[in-house]
């Protein structure tokens, strides 16, 4: 299974009907709840740039530096992903998400948010908890012998292949190389939602 895969699998199993229930309650008096379909949507939209986000900072010395300390933290907990989210402040994952899109995470929320139909609030907090997993995923392929780089790599030629993916991967890598918004980014979100909606 690709990371990829794993990542939206694990999102789907506890992360996606977690959120919602938080962003249920947050909205009580409201018309609206929040669906699980809604946030795995948001989810399969957010991965790519999140995936190629790593892969670019895996390329950087720099980055890779501090990309290989997130990896080596998580690599020391025995617990799973849920004891991993519990155990992280709530500051620490937003951090984590402004790292990857290089400060321009609320960018990239703000996008997927407008396209998505649901509030920039419920896109912030599934790039929040999709993040910290997918470190906590190469933490696990680490363990293994199998350096971030090269797990970057694997997963870029996997998503590279799918072509139900292939607007917002090209989206994804303009917006990251060139740090400004051209329209391909948001060009990208509406195509694959309108594939997954039908």
């Amino acid at each position: 299974m690709s990371l990829f895969e794993e990542a939206l699998k694990s999102f789907a199993s506890t992360g996606g009907r977690e959120l919602g229930k938080t962003m249920t309650q947050k909205r009580r008096g409201q018309k609206k709840d929040v669906e699980d379909r809604s946030l795995g949507e948001v989810a399969k939209v957010a991965l790519p740039i999140i995936l190629y986000g790593l892969y670019k900072n895996s390329k950087n010395k720099e980055e890779k530096e501090s990309l290989d300390r997130a990896v080596n933290d998580h690599k020391e907990n025995q617990g799973g992903l849920k004891e991993l989210m519990e155990g992280l402040r709530p500051d620490e994952s937003k951090k984590m998400v402004d790292h990857v899109f290089r400060g321009k995470g609320q960018n990239v929320s703000r996008n997927i948010a407008n396209q998505a139909g649901v509030s920039q609030e419920e896109v912030d907090a599934v790039l929040e908890r999709l993040t910290p997993s997918v470190i906590a995923m190469l933490a696990e392929e680490k363990k293994k012998g199998k350096d971030v780089e090269e797990s970057m790599e694997s997963a870029m030629k996997d998503l590279d292949q799918r072509q139900d993916m292939s607007d917002i991967v090209s989206g994804a890598k303009k917006f990251i190389e060139s740090g400004t918004e051209d329209g391909s980014l948001l060009s990208g979100i509406g195509n694959v939602l309108k594939n997954i909606l039908g």
